[in-house]
């Protein structure tokens, strides 16, 4: 189970940022070679959104009113043994909580 992230800002010229979602087993955030914990634990809990935004010094792109979050879900792989529904959950409930709007491709 994977998620990738595509959060984009017209304030900035990169105009996107691409972050992959893994567990392994904890959720941890992938740009190329860098990873970033979300949280402790073996779910995803709200606070992961704000971690990687500090974590890669964006806070400044994305204020209240210019978030938007592309969420591409590959859950290909099943489950394999992590609660596939409940990461979902808490992921797409901590972007909301955020203040991004969100779309989802599968």
């Amino acid at each position: 189970m994977n998620f990738k992230l595509i959060i984009s800002s017209y304030l900035t010229n990169e105009k996107h940022y691409s972050y992959k979602l893994a567990f392994l087993p904890e959720p941890i955030w992938i740009k190329d070679d860098k990873k970033i914990k979300a949280n402790s634990g073996p779910h995803y809990k709200e606070g992961g959104i704000k971690a990687l935004l500090d974590n890669q010094k964006l806070n400044q792109y994305f204020n209240n009113t210019n978030k938007y979050a592309s969420l591409v879900i590959d859950n290909s792989k099943c489950n394999n043994g992590f609660d596939f529904d409940l990461n979902l959950k808490n992921l797409l409930n901590d972007l909301r909580k955020t203040g991004f709007k969100i779309k989802i491709y599968q």
